[in-house]
């Protein structure tokens, strides 16, 4: 929520006449449901005013046949107004579901692509726990750097660094251990 009342509400109308003057335009907002909540009673005057503007705004795009497209993602869609989901706000509703084991090969392989592994690392094992915890790209990414993190630690990296005894030599030791991932998943 902002911090003064109207200024939420006066950024996506700036946002959408902005997408407006530009058509074709697409709007893409994430975390969606952060914005789209549901109207109760537990809900602030100003979060209700914001989730009334965004659908005003919504509707002004049906009623003027503009050619701006809404894309919203969100991985909490429960979480949205009932009128979010009306006719002429959103027409296709697509679900994505976590990756299958090869999607989740590539995307261990995009985020570890510039860290050096342990050369005995099980990467099958692991791929294993991914899936069977129905991990997300967000998620892999989150523990390939907690994991990289934790190689940090483990070659005291940070003590060298305070001590002013790093060395390049340093860099070319550090890898990632399967230790450093069971650590992450466990935080």
């Amino acid at each position: 929520e902002s911090k003064w009342v109207g200024e939420s509400e006066a950024n996506w109308r700036a946002l959408f006449d902005e997408a407006k003057k530009n058509q074709p335009a697409i709007l893409f907002i994430d975390e969606f449901d952060s914005v789209a909540k549901n109207r109760d009673d537990s809900m602030s005057e100003h979060g209700s005013k914001v989730v009334n503007q965004v659908l005003a705004l919504m509707s002004d795009l049906e009623k003027e046949n503009a050619q701006v497209y809404v894309i919203a993602a969100t991985n909490k869609p429960e979480l949205f107004d009932s009128a979010v989901l009306r006719s002429g706000r959103f027409g296709k509703h697509i679900k994505v579901e976590a990756p299958d084991r090869s999607g989740l090969d590539s995307i261990f392989s995009i985020h570890t692509r510039n860290k050096k592994l342990d050369e005995n690392l099980n990467i099958s094992a692991l791929l294993d726990t991914f899936a069977s915890r129905k991990m997300t790209g967000a998620d892999i990414k989150y523990i390939v750097n907690e994991a990289h993190l934790n190689s940090w630690l483990r070659m005291n990296v940070f003590e060298k660094m305070e001590q002013g005894t790093f060395t390049k030599e340093d860099m070319s030791e550090i890898f990632i251990t399967y230790e450093d991932f069971e650590k992450a998943l466990k935080a």
